[in-house]
């Protein structure tokens, strides 16, 4: 609760009556799903991602306002973003003062190429780092994963003498003065040796500072195909393998392990088998180049077991967001990103993209994680083998299963248009089509849904038996494309409902303890099962079931607890064979006997005091410049214990906000 602001005063305060939290510090960082590698784990749940992004600056732009993005990301259900690090200058007119790197600037000396002093690559740029940490803990606060990419091609001469790598552009003169294309090669060129050595260092000092964090993934570089394709590919290959070996031996010491990408599968037989991730770009094969899109990547790639990611696809409109996300998260991609290169939606004038495109467009993505959430994702595997007839004239198809229980597939009408040198689905075919496809079950019972994309609606559902073998479904009529989700009902039924989402928990003034969670949308639904426990790790079993509610209700009120302890919670969803889905990510509260109350009041001369009482062990005060929830640390006013009142004095003149915390869990 935020109090109203104190007229005449510099100071307002936030007053906590109870903790609200989730156990982010204690999850490993993302990772493939133990039981799907194909499939991310975040936060112990199977998280399929999806954005659509701005250009990549928010980190080294200096004037990025990244808060208000990460608000919006957030607020519309997008769950991924992907930045650039080093050396790649700002893609923006008169932004050589706004470029952060991890070096600073010399104080004298001549000029770099960009009309400032040279980068000095003995010096860190502190102010980098501390930018680089607030990215990361906000996009954590808002459960936003981050890849951060640490390198990028040079395209042109132009950005090769604005980038810190130009021997003309640094105090010690390293890189090659040859070419670009050099600094991304492991030879043995005395300027390029020593580029790379500082090049190195900077990924070590990147990783033990982001190594804190679980929504951390690393690409080593963005486009590396564009390095002068076909010339020192091998070379280029080996600079990959020697960064990921930089990052696994930098983390050896490190508490957290993090995923590494490559975006480099044109060279996939020269590159270590030690990358996590694959990365492609574009929905489909750019002609005259070796860019194979996100169709290739899922077709070619699917077999080496690792994450896929469509890391980069710059559309325009929301049926090609649409069509691109959607085809790739049904073809067993884990990761699509939609890039706003053209600036239409995320800009200077406004980073945050709240405007009539950009919602709409991250909507189209929010609807596919929404319908993807509801899937039994962790044994869904690509398999395009059970529909055996009757595909659409002109569509494209990508489809998984788990076969005799669960079918899902996407037909969509958009052709392979260019521009530039980038690949979207342009035209798409608005036009009626009908689908009657001729699909593989088993002998049983089985429930069939077609679903309109662009809003969820459901276009059309039939039940039938069937004793095995073909089985023509019948006809659906849509527009540029259509889902399909076939599952089974009744008996032999062992597909468990989605596991609830957005489980909250919060202290009451009176002890209780309130959870709400996110609906489950399953058409088996029957109830929702809670679990608690005093120590995290909640078990699902008998013993630490609290209650069984029915599925209209997603909330609960524990009136249970004691005074003084941590309370961790789960939900499950059960459908109506008796399947329990997976535990929610765990929800932890604190039981408290008594809240402090925070007032503040004038002390004369300019000074202004802040007092609570019955104060609980283990409670904080904090303070925040303006309220955002990753702005908030433990205070650093002095405080003392004066007649059983703790007071804490602060200078007039200055903003900020404070509050009183809860403990955090042992």
């Amino acid at each position: 609760m935020i109090s109203s602001p104190l007229r005449n005063v510099a100071l307002a305060i936030a007053m906590h009556t109870g903790l609200c939290f989730t156990a982010a510090d204690a999850w490993e960082p993302v990772r493939p799903h133990p039981q799907n590698p194909y499939l991310l784990e975040f936060r112990g749940q199977p998280t399929p991602m999806a954005v659509f992004a701005e250009s990549y600056d928010a980190v080294r732009d200096s004037g990025h306002d990244f808060i208000p993005y990460l608000n919006v990301l957030q607020r519309d259900g997008q769950n991924f973003t992907r930045v650039w690090l080093i050396g790649h200058p700002v893609d923006l007119p008169n932004s050589p003062p706004r470029l952060l790197q991890p070096w600073k600037r010399a104080t004298t000396g001549v000029n770099a190429p960009d009309g400032l002093r040279k980068w000095d690559f003995t010096t860190w740029n502190e102010d980098y780092f501390t930018r680089l940490k607030s990215f990361a803990q906000a996009a954590s606060d808002r459960g936003i994963v981050v890849e951060f990419t640490l390198f990028s091609v040079l395209y042109d001469d132009t950005e090769w003498q604005r980038s810190p790598y130009h021997p003309l552009s640094n105090v010690q003169a390293y890189g090659s003065s040859a070419d670009r294309y050099q600094s991304f090669r492991l030879n043995t060129t005395p300027a390029n040796v020593s580029l790379r050595l500082v090049l190195e260092q900077a990924v070590r000092r990147i990783v033990r500072e982001l190594n804190p964090f679980d929504n951390v993934i690393y690409e080593i570089m963005n486009e590396p195909f564009w390095n002068e394709p076909g010339v020192g590919d091998a070379e280029e290959a080996a600079f990959h393998n020697s960064m990921l070996a930089i990052i696994r031996d930098e983390e050896s010491t490190l508490p957290k392990r993090h995923l590494v990408a490559h975006n480099f599968p044109q060279q996939i037989a020269n590159l270590s088998t030690g990358f996590d991730i694959i990365a492609e770009h574009y929905p489909a094969a750019v002609p005259s180049t070796t860019i194979a899109g996100g169709e290739a990547l899922l077709a070619n790639h699917y077999s080496r077991g690792k994450i896929l990611s469509l890391d980069e696809s710059d559309t325009v409109n929301v049926p090609q967001t649409r069509l691109e996300g959607w085809m790739f998260l049904h073809g067993g991609g884990a990761i699509y990103d939609g890039k706003d290169a053209q600036h239409t939606v995320y800009g200077p004038n406004d980073w945050s993209g709240d405007n009539a495109l950009g919602n709409a467009i991250r909507g189209s993505l929010k609807n596919a994680l929404t319908y993807m959430n509801q899937l039994h994702l962790v044994a869904l595997r690509r398999d395009l083998g059970w529909i055996v007839g009757g595909i659409p004239t002109g569509a494209k198809l990508q489809a998984m299963a788990v076969r005799g229980q669960q079918y899902v597939a996407y037909f969509h009408h958009g052709k392979s248009g260019q521009q530039p040198f980038q690949l979207n689905y342009d035209p798409i075919d608005s036009t009626n089509h009908t689908a009657a496809p001729t699909v593989l079950l088993d002998a049983g019972s089985w429930r069939v849904v077609w679903t309109r994309p662009s809003d969820l609606t459901v276009l059309q559902s039939q039940e039938f038996t069937h004793a095995g073998g073909p089985r023509t479904l019948a006809s659906v009529t849509y527009q540029e494309d259509v889902a399909l989700r076939i599952d089974r009902t009744g008996g032999g039924d062992v597909t468990p409902p989605p596991i609830p989402a957005g489980l909250g928990a919060a202290t009451g003034a009176n002890g209780s303890v309130s959870l709400s969670w996110n609906p489950v949308q399953a058409a088996d639904l029957a109830s929702y099962r809670i679990y608690r426990s005093t120590t995290p790790g909640v078990p699902t079993d008998a013993d630490h079931r609290v209650a069984t509610l029915v599925p209209a209700q997603t909330t609960y009120t524990d009136s249970t607890t004691i005074a003084g302890t941590f309370y961790y919670y789960v939900v499950t969803a059960v459908d109506g064979s008796g399947n329990e889905s997976a535990g929610s990510t765990e929800a932890a509260s604190f039981r408290s006997s008594s809240t402090p109350v925070l007032s503040l009041s004038t002390i004369g001369g300019g000074q202004y005091l802040l007092q609570w009482s019955s104060a609980f062990p283990g409670w904080r005060l904090q303070e925040s410049p303006d309220l955002t929830p990753a702005s908030w640390i433990d205070s650093t006013l002095p405080v003392s214990l004066v007649d059983e009142q703790y007071q804490a004095t602060a200078p007039p003149g200055e903003r900020r906000f404070f509050r009183l915390a809860g403990p955090t869990p042992p």
